[in-house]
């Protein structure tokens, strides 16, 4: 959960609900990391330009639009002397054509 207002390219995004929870939030773990392409931190004076909302700043998430190729990425680390383990894994592939441009990201993480 985010302090300040969390945007994605520069736009609002809409709060993420939970059945029984007292207020919205925003779930930015739904955005894949392989996705990201940059995190940018506004600390003041975005009120001006985002509203009430924005009084503790501004989180602007900006996203891998011009992306194009494939790039995979996996990894495993185990905390010294247990049995603990964290494995993860991300894909991010990009096309263009003349009148479409895609770009599709999956994250997955695992522990024991």
């Amino acid at each position: 959960y985010a302090s300040g207002l969390p945007l994605v390219n520069g736009r609002r995004i809409a709060p993420f609900g939970q059945a029984g929870a007292a207020q919205l939030g925003y779930d930015m773990a739904s955005v894949p990391f392989a996705a990201l392409e940059r995190v940018e931190i506004a600390k003041d004076g975005a009120s001006a330009v985002y509203g009430s909302d924005a009084v503790a700043g501004v989180i602007n998430y900006r996203l891998r639009t011009e992306f194009i190729g494939t790039e995979v990425r996996s990894s495993y680390r185990q905390l010294e002397g247990t049995d603990w383990g964290f494995w993860s894994a991300s894909l991010i592939h990009g096309a263009r054509t003349d009148r479409l441009k895609l770009v599709v990201a999956l994250d997955h993480d695992d522990n024991n």
